[in-house]
């Protein structure tokens, strides 16, 4: 027997619904087991220029991470694929008192992997004093307090197609145990362009109509690593590494009918950047931050362009050294004795450029 078409659309929304109403059933039963906790908002107490925010027992820790719950704390704006502001400016984000050398994404990630219940306090500073350098307009402290076992491990990735396929990808890991903490995060970034345009040159009194097309790839890997040992509630020792690889390479062709030039640029370079501070707080009014910060930098950048045939190359390779040691001092109730004042250990600067010697030019 042949069932019409409308019954049949009757049998299975009836269906449907019935389903629903055993889980509302369901749920009504349970509802006799729900405690309700009413935890009190987040509100900023201001002290001796420094909002502070306690945000143990609110809303706070009810949010999946830290990245989202700053998202809700007044003076902060807070965006993803962005750097934290403050009043509009950019702040410097401190972590226990210690500046992070993190950058816009890879500190979204360090924040989006750390459990809110972690963090017992921040403090937000809208106009900072003289104890920090004149480039920064803000800044906040993110107070973690130490858990005894407690890790987090996530991973990121965004894929797409433009003009061609392209891939963002962040993977971090953290954890915190009895009075250590670790974290590092990679991510790897892979974004190749297309651009097509038309242009005109200019070329002995000559105008020409050029058909202009450049294909760029730009390859990107960037690991951090951080390890805070707490041995007092104001005795901190904090080792920062991080690593970062970009390769950038692009072709390019302009031409018409009697005119062709093609151009081919391949940048690299690698960094190395280390970091040891040790902070101790004598008091509330005094602290004192004593640290050493290495850096190494190499870089290698070639560029080839062929004109009618009238080959041009040139390459540049320079390399970096720098080592920098501080030491600051700060005290609340009179200028700072030490005001992030570094001491320059040792420089070292190379740089080399190699070209044929039938051929010189610059891009």
């Amino acid at each position: 027997m042949e069932i019409p078409n409308n019954l049949l659309y009757y049998i299975i929304f009836f269906s449907h619904s019935l389903l629903y109403c055993q889980v509302d059933t369901v749920a009504t039963e349970k509802l006799q087991e729900v405690i309700i906790v009413n935890k009190k908002t987040v509100k900023l107490k201001k002290n001796r220029g420094i909002y502070e925010v306690n945000v143990q027992g609110t809303s706070f820790e009810d949010q999946q991470d830290t990245w989202e719950a700053l998202k809700n704390i007044p003076l902060l704006r807070v965006a993803d694929d962005n750097p934290i502001k403050i009043n509009g400016k950019v702040a410097s984000i401190f972590i226990n008192g210690i500046e992070s050398n993190l950058g816009a994404n890879e500190l979204e990630d360090y924040l989006k992997s750390l459990n809110p219940k972690t963090v017992k306090q921040l403090e937000i500073t809208t106009n900072p004093n003289a104890s920090y350098e004149s480039s920064v307009g803000s800044v906040l402290n993110i107070v973690i307090q130490k858990v005894s076992e407690n890790y987090r491990f996530g991973v990121n990735a965004t894929n797409g197609i433009k003009t061609n396929y392209y891939n963002f990808l962040s993977g971090n890991y953290a954890v915190n145990v009895k009075k250590t903490s670790f974290y590092t995060n990679y991510s790897f970034n892979y974004l190749p362009q297309v651009n097509t345009s038309k242009i005109k040159r200019q070329i002995n009194d000559e105008t020409l109509n050029l058909k202009n097309k450049e294909n760029e790839l730009e390859r990107k890997h960037i690991w951090f690593s951080n390890i805070n040992h707490t041995f007092s509630k104001n005795n901190i020792l904090d080792f920062t590494y991080s690593f970062s690889t970009n390769n950038d390479v692009l072709d390019g062709n302009s031409s018409n009918d009697s005119f062709n030039r093609s151009i081919a640029v391949d940048k690299a370079s690698n960094i190395h950047k280390l970091s040891q501070i040790w902070k101790y707080d004598f008091n509330d009014n005094a602290s004192l931050d004593l640290g050493i910060h290495q850096v190494f930098n190499n870089q290698n950048n070639s560029n080839f362009a062929n004109e009618n045939n009238n080959f041009q190359n040139q390459g540049i390779n320079s390399e970096i050294k720098l080592f920098i040691g501080f030491v600051n001092f700060k005290y609340n109730k009179c200028i700072s004795v030490f005001n992030h004042t570094p001491v320059m250990l040792a420089i070292t600067s190379l740089s080399k450029i190699f070209s044929p010697k039938y051929l010189r030019f610059s891009l």
